[in-house]
């Protein structure tokens, strides 16, 4: 009787464990998207004309063919000089994992799809003497709070760069998570922010490359920043009323480490 019991239990458990293993896998896993961001440095001072005559036309053509999902252009406006890492970002934001896989004869492709009965070369020389791309990583998306019914991208934000270490990068997600996200949601239901975004690095990967870790703060304006900057200690405590907020600042400081802030401000844009 006794085992006939522990029998029936054992298949229950069997059973229930198999229905939860079904359930899981019917659910969608969330889909991964990845920034591949361009910095580039000015040649000249027709970077922004360059932008809206080459670059715009030739990403709209790859986001119709589903190559892309939208591209943004920024210039950065603080720091800025000579020895400055970026003058401009060339932001893609790519929804497919096999789009990452891009080749110079696709690039060629649409780029002659783009510009059909135009002088081709002329155009790439217009562009290289213009501009040149310096650096190329690629970045995953890992969360956000955005304003709703957001479609234009917004015209200013802070570039926040984040190195962490391996040992500290589940704690600063969930600091993340936890504290950064519903303050700045926060401050998105005040009407002063546009969005908040957060990545990880993805390509290249290892410690020689700096920051891995970055975080965007979207704005409308400068108005909007300054408003919010003169709210933000009220904004905090109303999001988090019961957090021990110097505990938590003396977490962070012991896990994050802030390398660089950018403002960078919207060129141009294509979804």
């Amino acid at each position: 009787m006794k085992n006939s019991f522990l029998k029936k239990s054992t298949i229950l458990v069997f059973l229930s464990f198999v229905m939860l293993i079904q359930i899981i896998s019917a659910q969608e896993a969330p889909q991964r998207t990845y920034l591949e961001v361009n910095c580039i440095k000015a040649k000249n001072d027709k970077v922004e004309e360059v932008a809206k005559k080459i670059l715009k036309p030739y990403y709209e053509t790859r986001i119709k063919d589903g190559n892309i999902a939208s591209w943004d252009f920024y210039k950065v406006r603080f720091p800025n000089g000579k020895d400055c890492n970026c003058d401009f970002y060339s932001v893609k934001l790519i929804d497919k994992f096999e789009n990452l896989n891009y080749t110079s004869e696709q690039r060629m492709a649409y780029f002659a799809t783009a510009f059909e009965g135009k002088d081709l070369e002329s155009l790439i020389q217009e562009a290289r003497a213009a501009l040149e791309i310096v650096e190329t990583n690629i970045y995953e998306n890992l969360d956000a709070a955005i304003k709703p019914g957001s479609v234009k991208p917004a015209d200013y934000g802070f570039v926040n760069y984040f190195e962490i270490e391996a040992q500290h990068e589940n704690d600063f997600r969930e600091m993340m998570s936890k504290y950064g996200k519903p303050f700045f949601k926060g401050g998105i239901e005040a009407g002063n922010m546009e969005g908040w975004f957060f990545f990880r690095r993805w390509l290249p990967k290892g410690t020689d490359f700096g920051p891995n870790y970055v975080t965007v703060d979207a704005w409308g304006s400068f108005n909007n920043i300054d408003e919010f900057r003169n709210n933000e200690y009220e904004l905090i405590k109303k999001v988090h009323p019961e957090v021990d907020l110097q505990a938590v600042g003396n977490q962070f400081d012991q896990i994050a480490k802030m390398t660089r802030r950018e403002l960078i401000e919207l060129v141009e844009w294509v979804r």
